[in-house]
């Protein structure tokens, strides 16, 4: 994988910013989840969940883990947070943002 620190930088604070995509990255980050899942579970409205989902894709913060088909030929897609831990600091003045990628816990995302 190629991470651009700076994007995964302001791409994790735009996403903290928001209480849905905040709810959504913590909603998958155990396990891939469906957006009707993460609808009922995290009680946001399902348009509003296919939003932030798609703005989370595009910030490269969430991923497609699968693509289900059910018996009745319709599909669905699986998605899971790439984040793990999230680290933001802001100590005399200075910022700074860690981030742990499920998927390589020992490749930070972004260190500033």
């Amino acid at each position: 994988m190629i991470y651009n620190l700076d994007d995964k930088k302001e791409a994790f604070l735009v996403a903290i910013s928001d209480m849905h995509m905040r709810k959504i990255l913590m909603a998958t980050a155990k396990r891939g989840k469906s957006i009707e899942e993460i609808s009922d579970e995290k009680q946001i409205p399902i348009s509003t969940c296919y939003r932030r989902m798609n703005d989370l894709s595009q910030l490269g913060l969430v991923t497609t883990e699968r693509t289900v088909l059910t018996p009745a030929g319709k599909k669905y897609e699986i998605f899971r947070s790439i984040v793990k831990e999230g680290v933001l600091k802001l100590t005399w003045g200075e910022l700074s943002i860690e981030l742990t990628s499920i998927e390589e816990e020992s490749l930070p995302l972004a260190q500033v």
